[in-house]
């Protein structure tokens, strides 16, 4: 069992620990009949650790699923919703600004569909030379473009260099992801044994196409809000 299953673990006990002190919490307040700003927050509270709960249950419950191949991807959202259940905790005792929260919880959104298509990247690697050397680079773009973007959503009134040289690398990232694709599918065309590599069966396979659909849309959105951003500062 290596660290991270064993974190699943405990957190996982944690929750459990915590959602039966809520309640003990929230049974309380309600039979004392006192109803304030304090009782709204306790049963704010235990209303989100039981949503919470149930993400990461859904998420512990696919490690042993046959989408073993996005395993990163739902790492990731694991620790998203580890962050997102103490974001969401201080935001109902009133301990950070609204604006700090959304901020944070864009954050969260950029690292989710950024380990998403780095997942879907990796899944057609070591297929050729060129396919292999493209996925490497992109995988670098990849990195480089998410940790440029986080300043966009944490930092306002940064240079307008800035905007573009990360505009620029977005459509350079975008561009490589989809040669990436094309030059798998012709691969797979000329090595039809390998054309079940996503071929998960059921209700696994359908899941993984809505993922894929998902990864799409994203590349699609970055190119558009990049295009619009170049044309945007090119008309500034």
């Amino acid at each position: 069992m290596n660290k991270f299953v064993k974190f699943k673990k405990y957190y996982l006990y944690g929750l459990i620990g915590s959602l039966i002190a809520a309640a003990i919490v929230a049974v309380t307040v309600i039979l004392a009949g006192q109803f304030d700003d304090t009782t709204s927050r306790v049963l704010g509270t235990l209303a989100l650790v039981v949503a919470h709960s149930l993400v990461s249950l859904s998420l512990v419950r696919e490690d042993n699923s046959k989408l073993n191949h996005l395993v990163f991807f739902y790492e990731t959202l694991f620790f998203i919703v580890v962050s997102s259940l103490i974001v969401s905790l201080l935001v109902v005792w009133q301990a950070i600004t609204s604006d700090l929260t959304f901020r944070i919880y864009g954050v969260f959104t950029l690292l989710a569909f950024t380990s998403l298509h780095y997942n879907v990247v990796y899944l057609i690697r070591n297929k050729d030379k060129l396919i292999t050397q493209l996925v490497r680079l992109n995988y670098i773009l990849i990195g480089i473009v998410g940790i440029m973007a986080m300043p966009f959503i944490l930092i306002n009134n940064l240079p307008d260099i800035y905007g573009r040289g990360l505009a620029a690398l977005a459509v350079i990232d975008i561009t490589i992801t989809v040669i990436c694709t094309i030059l798998y599918k012709l691969y797979l065309q000329k090595h039809p044994s390998e054309a079940n590599a996503f071929a998960l069966g059921g209700k696994s396979s359908s899941l993984l196409k809505v993922v894929l659909v998902i990864v799409a849309g994203y590349i699609l959105l970055n190119l558009t809000l990049a295009l619009i951003f170049l044309i945007v500062s090119l008309l500034n």
